[in-house]
């Protein structure tokens, strides 16, 4: 993709938020598998459910951008599923590795909140506050996971540190 203008720079970035969310919804059920914890299991559980939604309000951005939903790969997501799939094979104590998992969905989050904060800021220098709008509705459900992992990583890293 050729980028010409703020419009392209904001589909550029849609469209590697949109390829992130398909390769990290396939990773959410794997790591809530692997997950020991309850809490976090059922934490990967339902951002598997919420990405869904989120792919959709991206596909209509692309919609209300009239255009096609683009085809491609976001490298970093790749990448950081990568690590998530290399971490959920280690074996390791459980509450030890529920940590990692924890951090290793903390990674995918926090790259997708920085994409969702750029796509925003973008979108309304545009005027486009429909779309900016389905961006902001994503960003705060990330952020939401967010928060609940870090409690989670927080909370696991304490019971182990009582536990000696």
């Amino acid at each position: 993709m050729v980028i010409r203008s703020l419009e392209d720079a904001l589909c550029r970035v849609m469209t590697d938020l949109l390829s992130a969310e398909d390769e990290f919804r396939g990773s959410l059920g794997r790591l809530a598998d692997a997950a020991h914890d309850e809490a976090l299991a059922d934490t990967f559980r339902q951002h598997r459910d919420a990405t869904s939604v989120q792919i959709q309000r991206l596909e209509e951005c692309f919609r209300l951008m009239c255009q096609e939903r683009p085809r491609g790969v976001s490298k970093a997501a790749v990448g950081i599923v990568r690590e998530a799939e290399d971490l959920i094979r280690q074996d390791g104590q459980p509450e030890a590795r529920d940590v990692v998992l924890a951090t290793a969905g903390r990674h995918c989050v926090h790259y997708q909140i920085v994409a969702y904060s750029e796509a925003i800021e973008w979108a309304r220098e545009l005027r486009r506050d429909d779309v900016a709008d389905l961006l902001e509705e994503n960003l705060e459900e990330e952020e939401g996971t967010e928060e609940a992992l870090c409690q989670i990583a927080t909370r696991l890293s304490s019971d182990r540190d009582s536990a000696r």
